[in-house]
């Protein structure tokens, strides 16, 4: 059996290093994990050991034997997106809850906080923006950056440093999230609520938010607070080894992780229709728990059924993919062509803020 390691971050990387007591090279790195599997009775015994440290391990199965897991049965029972309400005692008042102005653009009037990583979680923000939305991203010097990611998945967001470690900072949040619409919380379950933003103080102090929760495995079942990335949810679910069903075509664009982030973002604006229409119509304050999941939409894409393109399929995929890239932005490293976006209005059309500058330190 084969079983996934994603080190494409420090943190990571030096787990499975320390893990395995080897050094940094490539063929120590294989013969270890070669006698790591033989050593034990099966290999999902080393997925379990290594996700109990915090390490993004993925034992690689095929759809079938993912439809036969505990998570992937818990998976397979949701929708896309799930809503989940939460009730606030407070009525409606200038403190919790604007009344929306008719604007320009469908969000215009809509402010998000988005703790977001790599590509799934950082495109809801990206997508809100477009479509109005002023999105704070929120970013610190402690957690690695890729210059590619950032600027593919964060244009249009006004960059916001904080360190949560500080009583000053997190001050500073409070202050935003009791004037903000959304909360988008694409890190590992647990990191905000170790620095005191859990759940119950959040819609305490804030009755009124949108909470988003991005992950990899889902939001219950076994796996819920497991580590994972787009590669991760692949193996997991059978995308990356479709062996016994040819459910999935080999992936162009990263559809798994860009499609979740549409998912998101179309949670989110379903979630604030039903709040405005609460405080519209009952006078009542509403919050709402928003959760997607990268495998979440892996098995809900793969209901549609796929097949593998010949090499000519492949060859025009590609060329249309390129030929129908629009929006590009100029940043220091010349023109960034970006995917189109995933919806358009016709009164309001998507559209992202001209020019961008780097907000990351080197």
């Amino acid at each position: 059996r084969s079983i996934f390691l994603h080190g494409g971050f420090p943190k990571l990387r030096t787990g499975i290093l320390d893990f395995f007591r080897i050094n940094n090279q490539t063929s120590d790195i294989l013969n270890a994990m070669t006698v790591a599997v033989s050593s034990r009775p099966h290999a999902q015994t080393l997925e379990i050991e290594m996700r109990n440290l915090g390490l993004a391990a993925t034992l690689c199965r095929t759809p079938h034997e993912w439809r036969a897991t505990e998570q992937g049965k818990a998976i397979a029972a949701l929708p896309p997106f799930c809503l989940e309400i939460v009730q606030s005692n407070k009525s409606q008042n200038k403190n919790f809850l604007r009344i929306l102005q008719k604007s320009t653009r469908p969000l215009s009037d809509i402010i998000v906080i988005d703790f977001s990583h790599v590509i799934a979680s950082p495109m809801v923000g990206r997508t809100l923006a477009e479509h109005g939305a002023t999105v704070f991203k929120i970013f610190t010097q402690k957690r690695p950056r890729r210059k590619l990611f950032d600027e593919e998945t964060n244009s249009g967001k006004i960059p916001f440093h904080l360190n949560l470690e500080t009583d000053q900072d997190k001050e500073r949040l409070w202050d935003l999230l009791t004037v903000a619409d959304v909360l988008i919380d694409g890190y590992t379950s647990g990191v905000l609520a170790r620095f005191g933003f859990d759940d119950d103080s959040l819609f305490t102090k804030c009755p009124h938010l949108i909470y988003l929760r991005v992950s990899c495995y889902g939001h219950i079942g076994p796996w819920a607070k497991h580590k994972g990335f787009q590669q991760n949810a692949n193996f997991a679910t059978g995308v990356g080894t479709i062996e016994d069903e040819q459910l999935l075509c080999y992936q162009l664009t990263s559809q798994v992780d860009y499609t979740t982030g549409f998912l998101g973002a179309i949670a989110v604006i379903v979630a604030l229709t039903k709040r405005q229409q609460a405080a519209t119509n009952y006078n009542k304050v509403l919050g709402f728990k928003v959760y997607v999941s990268l495998c979440q939409t892996a098995t809900w894409m793969a209901k549609f059924g796929a097949y593998l393109p010949t090499r000519i399929d492949f060859i025009c995929r590609i060329t249309r993919l390129l030929l129908l890239l629009q929006s590009k932005m100029i940043s220091d490293g010349g023109n960034i062509a970006y995917l189109p976006p995933a919806f358009n209005m016709s009164l309001t059309p998507p559209s992202r803020a001209p020019g961008f500058r780097r907000w990351w330190f080197d």
